[in-house]
């Protein structure tokens, strides 16, 4: 739904009314653009419904690592040997639980 704010003329513009978009930058500048039309939904391939259902086993590991004291603890140790430069614990978490899996 588009919304006008009207003091003395309009302020804002923002929303969508029918197949047009309304913005207003900072400047106070009104955008008008064309709604982009929506493409068919393409089937997942069997390999990428495998990698999703790959990843999704991994991140609820990860999690119930996260989650109990003892594991986490385990893995603080471990990030603090061999954790790399820009990581995160739960991405060397992620990593490890990765490795295991492919192996």
């Amino acid at each position: 739904m588009a919304k006008v704010d009207t003091i003395a003329g309009v302020v804002s513009l923002h929303g969508k009314m029918g197949k047009v978009c309304f913005r207003t930058l900072k400047s106070g500048q009104v955008i008008m653009c064309k709604l982009p039309r929506k493409r068919a939904q393409k089937k997942t391939s069997e390999a990428q419904t495998s990698q999703r259902e790959r990843f999704g086993a991994i991140v609820k590991k990860v999690n119930a690592v996260m989650q109990d004291a003892t594991q986490r603890g385990l893995m603080e140790v471990l990030y603090k040997q061999y954790g790399k430069r820009n990581e995160t614990l739960r991405g060397f978490v992620f990593r490890q639980i990765d490795k295991m899996l492919q192996k």
